[in-house]
């Protein structure tokens, strides 16, 4: 901007800041609005009280509306509730309510609230809370509430335009980040009765834009309907995001592709509401921070997006939400400057911005607000963001308000954006995307599939796998490929028997004998190898894996039934497990003990000789790598024995090995029957350790196997092992259900529920039993049954025919025992494939001596249970054989202590799902049947693949001792 420009800016905005001093926005009025100054200034208190907000509406006995209050705002109520006033004991469980119709209007009487804005000159665009459906019939209410909400807006004698802002999410349970043009259609199909009513009707729509991992989504529905002459109007509008720096280039996008149509349209700017949950995620995955993470770079870019919005008037009617004095001020000037007002306008939010609008309504601004409306319950996850918002330090709100800074202050533009020299496109400045590394171990980034050009490179692999499929696959000793036994089988895709993936000459006794001869004739040179080679090794096995992750992946899919995202963490954690025993390994060195003078302790740890891997088929690349890595790092010779239902995947990570290096002396391949090869090794005399992950039957046999010593066996074979899981989550009469379904429907669905880890069984305290079970079956019913090659699908095929009958022997014994309540139909055209599908299946009326309550079933099965009380849930949960994983989800802090102390499982979650455990982060193993041995991933592992000798030496020669010389003794 010129200097006049800016002298504009500066002129508008302290007449902004006059006409508002000394006004206060209903948010901040009344005792509600001190307990929020509070929070402003107290970070424990603010996460308190917005956790108390954020349970107090699904409350409704006294004594536990009471009990959450002490247990939140207890440390902070020195003298009782005195806090809030005299009356805050009948006040405070009302919190909720009285906050929240700040910022949302009620359902029933919305009508008021619209008629007094209007009345007050000031436009509104209607937003129907509730966030994202879980299911079809929620998306189905929320498409019928919208047109209601429209019918009830149209009835009142108003002169504004009827208006609608709208989440996508809100229409379609399956906002697959994967399938954006699927998800879109999905949504238009609930949209389109919405979008005739407005078009008919004059009216207006903006798609809200959400979490950036559906920006694709959101961008794809807004060209579908902008492209359909059915719906097409200058009257539909997008929301941006400027805390996106990649938006810069969306809105070039966007405004190349609606000059080429000929096209005019809204565009809703905003700063973006979703900033911790982005910065969040992305540290969880290692991903780059998406978002700016500094206050005045989205401010800068927020300018820079109002200048090209305001540049392209012949396309964009610019519309403008932002409460920053700064920021109105300059768009303003800048829309005034390019075009006018109207048409375009300033966005407000409803009850926390009144001072300002009255403002701009004086000096001729046209103003929308954004009015929320619905019911407080499921408003609640808007509420919680907007609260976040306004008591941030950087809020505008909070610095006008509680610190009342001067204009000067609020009115200073912010530093300008810096700009890479090559692209000219927008660097992140002094704001690095990732934390300064730190020399500590951080997890495999998991591939982004919301990125358009990683789901092209995947598809991409996927083409290159399949047109390598079936491929002989040998047995490997030494290093060399080897014709193995007379059996041969196929390995087939899951999804598609008929596929060959790979044919596989299984070993027998003899090709074992002789892998053995080999392992015998190495095990001394690798064991006495040093530390530092092995390590060097692991490390550059995790590069070779990271080269081709991509094609890995993409075998998994089709060797296993893998979907996309859980053949990619596969990959993923095969990786880091490769990391992390190299640097777990580090510590076991020779180390030093306690040594008096003239004397020299140490403690060798060291390889316990030959090492036999059995793991399973259902991380086909993770768990080998793993136990195997863990094997070879501590000097242990591998004999690897692959599930019959992935020998593919184990021979691939073979070769990743000896290509990284490890000597072909030190690991060899032994596709074959466990009932036969594999018992052959288990039971002979040469092998020292034993790693399994499997079924409880086998992993029994094992140690009964192992219990007896062979003939001439100089010593006793350790075992390590996994053994499954009955896993349960218990779900609290005050658990947030929006967050506990989602979780609960992938915790038990994913992978089919062929994870160890999977939930089995949901035990819900009776007072939510009916609605979470309701919500449970809506959910399982939206997700998508087919191939897995095709991203859009959630559910896949079980790994087997005999898996297949299994499972479906496990539904007829839950029908004799419970009462089914979802068992999901595979379509015609997937059962035509001949593939191996098994819908979800849900029973209630389940009790714990129950079989369906008691055994592992490895599919998708689950059983809801009905406690009395939360202790009670506790109790049935860990009543059980298998003690592996566990959930919770609660509200309540004393609850959650509870379940801390008493739910003893190997692995327990809270208030997320229960699977998805990460290497390093969650070391994984179990309790009871589920396991013997540390947790796999975790600080302490390497120590069963070791054996640990103390050696000590005198090194007094005469009465001459080097320690008492070096310390100058006499």
């Amino acid at each position: 901007m010129t200097t006049l420009e800016e002298r504009d800016v500066r002129k508008f905005g302290e007449e902004l800041y006059r006409r508002m001093s000394g006004k206060t926005p209903a948010l901040f009025s009344g005792w509600e609005g001190e307990i929020l100054k509070r929070a402003q200034t107290d970070t424990g208190f603010q996460r308190a009280l917005f956790c108390l907000i954020d349970v107090l509406p699904v409350l409704t006995n006294t004594a536990e509306i009471r009990r959450h209050i002490e247990e939140y705002l207890g440390p902070f109520l020195s003298g009782g509730l005195s806090l809030f006033g005299g009356t805050g004991a009948r006040l405070v469980p009302k919190l909720s309510e009285r906050i929240g119709r700040r910022l949302i209007a009620a359902w029933d009487r919305f009508e008021d609230t619209v008629t007094v804005i209007e009345r007050e000159g000031r436009r509104v665009s209607l937003d129907l809370v509730g966030e994202e459906a879980v299911s079809y019939p929620e998306a189905d209410r929320n498409r019928d509430r919208t047109l209601a909400l429209l019918d009830r807006f149209e009835r009142l004698p108003l002169k504004s335009q009827l208006h609608l802002s709208l989440k996508a999410s809100s229409l379609n349970p399956d906002m697959n980040p994967l399938d954006p043009e699927g998800s879109a259609r999905a949504v238009l199909e609930r949209l389109a009765p919405i979008l005739r009513r407005l078009n008919d009707r004059g009216g207006g729509l903006v798609l809200d834009m959400e979490q950036r991992e559906r920006k694709e989504i959101v961008l794809t529905l807004f060209r579908r309907i902008q492209e359909d002459p059915a719906y097409r109007s200058e009257n539909i509008g997008i929301a941006l995001q400027a805390y996106l720096p990649e938006t810069a280039e969306d809105l070039s996008e966007l405004l190349a592709w609606g000059r080429g149509r000929g096209l005019k349209f809204p565009v809703r700017l905003v700063k973006g509401a979703y900033w911790d949950q982005e910065v969040a995620l992305a540290r969880q995955n290692n991903w780059p921070v998406p978002v700016f993470q500094r206050q005045d770079e989205t401010d800068a870019h927020f300018e820079a997006l109002v200048d090209t919005l305001c540049g392209a008037r012949d396309t964009v009617i610019p519309f403008i939400a932002t409460h920053n004095l700064r920021t109105v001020s300059r768009a303003v000037c800048a829309l005034r400057k390019h075009g006018g007002l109207p048409p375009g306008e300033v966005h407000l939010l409803h009850g926390m911005s009144e001072p300002l609008q009255e403002a701009l309504i004086g000096l001729g601004v046209p103003v929308r607000v954004y009015l929320p409306v619905g019911d407080i319950l499921p408003g609640m996850a808007y509420l919680i963001r907007r609260l976040l918002e306004n008591t941030a330090n950087a809020s505008f709100l909070r610095r006008q308000i509680l610190s009342r800074e001067s204009s000067d202050s609020l009115l200073k533009p912010p530093p300008p954006l810096l700009r890479d020299k090559g692209s000219g496109k927008i660097s992140f400045g002094n704001a690095p995307l990732k934390p300064e590394h730190s020399g500590e171990f951080e997890n495999e980034p998991f591939l982004d599939f919301s990125r358009k050009e990683i789901r092209t490179l995947f598809r991409a692999a996927l083409d290159r796998v399949r047109g390598s499929l079936g491929r002989k696959v040998l047995p490997r000793i030494g290093g060399r490929e080897v014709e193995g036994g007379e059996e041969t089988i196929r390995s087939v895709d899951p999804a598609l028997p008929s596929r060959t993936v790979a044919e596989v000459r299984l070993a027998d006794g003899k090709i074992a004998a002789r892998a053995l001869e080999e392992a015998i004739r190495f095990r001394e040179t690798w064991r006495e190898s040093s530390w530092e080679t092995r390590i060097s090794i692991l490390l550059r096995t995790a590069g070779v894996l990271r080269s081709r992750r991509m094609d890995l992946a993409a075998t998994e899919v089709f060797e296993t039934g893998k979907s996309w995202t859980e053949a990619d963490a596969d990959v993923c954690e095969a990786i880091d497990f490769c990391v992390w025993y190299a640097r777990m390994a580090l510590r076991l060195k020779e180390s030093g003990l306690s040594s008096p003078p003239g004397e020299e302790n140490r403690l060798r740890y060291e390889g316990r000789g030959i090492a036999l891997v059995l793991p399973p088929w259902n991380f086909p690349l993770a768990i080998p790598a793993g136990m195997t890595a863990a094997a070879l790092v501590t000097g242990n010779v591998v004999l690897l024995k692959p599930s019959l239902e992935a020998p593919l995947m184990g021979a691939l990570l073979v070769e990743a090995l000896l290509e990284a290096g490890v000597p072909p002396g030190a690991i060899h391949y032994l596709p074959g029957r466990g009932e036969t090869m594999g018992r052959q090794l288990a039971a002979h005399r040469d092998i020292d350790l034993i790693a399994f992950t499997g079924s409880r039957a086998v992993g029994v046999s094992l140690l009964g196997l192992i219990g007896n010593p062979s003939e001439g066996q100089k010593g006793l074979k350790h075992f390590v092992c996994e053994m499954g899981g009955k896993n349960a989550i218990v779900v609290d009469d005050d658990a947030d259900l929006d967050l506990a379904v989602p979780a609960i429907l992938s915790s038990a669905f994913s992978y089919q529920g062929q994870k160890c880890s999977a939930c089995s069984r949901v035990i819900a305290v009776k007072g939510i039993h009916d609605r979470l079970a309701e919500r449970l079956v809506q959910g399982a019913e939206a997700l998508s049954i087919g191939p897995p090659e095709d991203p859009e699908h959630r559910i896949g095929p079980v790994i087997s025919q005999r898996a297949l009958e299994r499972i479906r022997e496990y539904v007829g014994r839950g029908l004799k025992e419970g009462e089914l309540l979802l068992d999901r139909e595979i379509p015609e055209k997937i059962r035509e494939t001949g593939g191996y599908y098994a819908g979800p299946a849900i029973f209630a009326g389940i009790r714990p001596q129950h079989v369906l309550a008691n055994e592992e079933i490895f599919g998708p099965v689950l059983s809801v249970l009905k406690a009395e009380s939360f202790r009670e849930g506790i109790t049935f949960a860990i009543d059980c054989d298998y003690r592996l994983t566990g959930g919770v989800f609660s509200r309540s802090p004393s609850h959650i202590d509870e379940a801390k102390k008493t739910f003893r499982v190997g692995n327990l979650y809270i208030n997320r799902g229960i699977t998805g455990a990460r290497v390093g982060r969650h070391p994984f193993g179990g309790l009871g049947f589920s396991g013997w041995g540390s947790p796999a991933g975790g600080p302490d592992t390497l120590l069963q693949f070791v054996t640990s000798r103390t050696i000590s030496e005198n090194v007094m020669r005469h009465g001459y001792s080097p320690s008492t010389m070096e310390r100058g003794e006499s």
